[in-house]
């Protein structure tokens, strides 16, 4: 995996967390699995037993959040979480 970074910001009643590495991106038909539970890109290569990326979709929408995801295969990837400012 590259470089990883983040930004916080506020973007109107949300507060937004981007989360971005330079990897090996995650390719299109994976993309839209990622969040399932027990799901695994590689199983051969992959650590891990695919429960991590629910289990914080799971706390993030209990808290009335999103979460998503955008990659480019050998770019990397961006994980998008919005989480309601409470006022």
């Amino acid at each position: 995996m590259g470089w990883i970074g983040y930004v916080a910001r506020r973007v109107g009643k949300y507060a937004e967390i981007v989360v971005t590495d330079t990897g090996f991106g995650i390719a299109p038909e994976n993309i839209r699995h990622i969040f399932d539970r027990f799901y695994r890109i590689n199983s051969e290569t992959s650590k891990g037993n695919g429960i991590g990326l629910n289990i914080c979709k799971q706390i993030i929408e209990a808290h009335s959040g999103t979460i998503s995801a955008e990659s480019r295969q050998g770019k990397g990837s961006s994980f998008i979480v919005r989480l309601p400012i409470l006022s």
